[in-house]
């Protein structure tokens, strides 16, 4: 079996030439949606392919701007989202880059959101503080130790969160994240305690 990739650029509808990344994916109805930006949360899907082929993507909806109890940069795109079916919310990973108290380098982390099941799409629950190892015996892995491949750039850590996947019968989380761009990981989150842990967003 052979398998072709064929490179499509997405882009918003009348807005070609500005850069775009970190759209987090989720099916509606089973037609692919996108958010294009978290906050204030905008949700797109793709609505014709232009001339050369390219994605030409539309507004679903657009909901104003909210007060965030993230205090560790803007929240930027991340994983896909998953319809978590027994509450009616989606679930996703986000990222953001910001600063460790004292540190003057950025540094990459991520949390968790949920969102409204039906349009307008809403943001409803958001991680207040980043997402870390839970085993003591690793609790720095993810944000210790030299990073020699970046030495001498405003850059300490990064940590991306890049899939997401939800055994939903054993209320369990499946995560991957990339940390460092040399190293991918693999991770279990409790899905209720993860919820327990996210705040209102209002």
């Amino acid at each position: 079996m052979e398998f072709y990739l064929t490179p499509r650029k997405m882009y918003l509808e009348g807005d070609k030439d500005s850069k775009q990344k970190n759209w987090m994916p989720f099916l509606y109805n089973n037609t692919p949606h996108f958010i294009q930006r978290i906050n204030p949360m905008h949700v797109v899907k793709i609505l014709y392919h232009d001339e050369t082929g390219q994605c030409v993507a539309g507004s679903v909806s657009l909901q104003p701007k909210l007060a965030m109890h993230w205090e560790y940069g803007e929240i930027r795109g991340g994983t896909n989202a998953v319809l978590l079916e027994d509450i009616g919310e989606y679930l996703g990973l986000f990222h953001s880059m910001g600063n460790f108290a004292m540190e003057s380098k950025s540094t990459y982390f991520f949390g968790a959101l949920t969102f409204s099941a039906e349009p307008p799409f809403r943001l409803l629950r958001l991680s207040h503080t980043p997402i870390l190892d839970k085993d003591s015996k690793n609790s720095n892995l993810l944000y210790d130790g030299p990073w020699f491949r970046v030495m001498g750039l405003p850059i300490n850590f990064v940590n991306y969160p890049t899939g997401l996947f939800v055994e939903q019968a054993a209320g369990i989380v499946h995560i991957s994240f990339g940390h460092n761009d040399i190293t991918g990981y693999r991770g279990k989150i409790n899905l209720q305690e993860l919820l327990d842990s996210m705040l209102p967003v209002s």
